[in-house]
């Protein structure tokens, strides 16, 4: 996977025996991509969208030929703090409750992944 970083952002790769992540950072707001065996079933964890206000789901098709589902969730909490999770099974993408400015600029580097095949 690659990602555009936009000026100003911090990355680190984060490596270990069963899973692996990228974060990403504007400030003590980060981003952050994991993958790995004992990553994640998919979905987010108990607590992630507690006090959100407004939420937005929906399914994501991710290998449609074998009919792998993935699944999104958006939202905003009364503080105007904005969460977003995008995961499929061993794999996920997410921010939570960061600035809405913060998360204009992490949606367009959720938006922009490239997905690269190992050659």
């Amino acid at each position: 996977m690659q990602f555009i970083l936009p000026q100003g952002t911090t990355y680190s790769l984060k490596t270990y025996d069963d899973y692996s992540k990228n974060i990403i950072c504007q400030g003590k707001y980060c981003l952050e991509q994991g993958w790995g065996a004992l990553w994640s079933f998919g979905f987010p964890p108990r607590g992630f969208l507690k006090d959100l206000i407004i939420t937005k789901e929906r399914d994501i098709q991710y290998r449609p030929e074998v009919g792998l589902q993935g699944v999104e969730y958006r939202g905003t909490r009364s503080d105007g703090l904005v969460t977003r999770w995008v995961g499929k099974f061993n794999e996920t993408i997410s921010y939570e409750n960061v600035p809405a400015d913060v998360a204009e600029l992490f949606d367009k580097i959720i938006d922009s992944l490239c997905w690269v095949k190992n050659r």
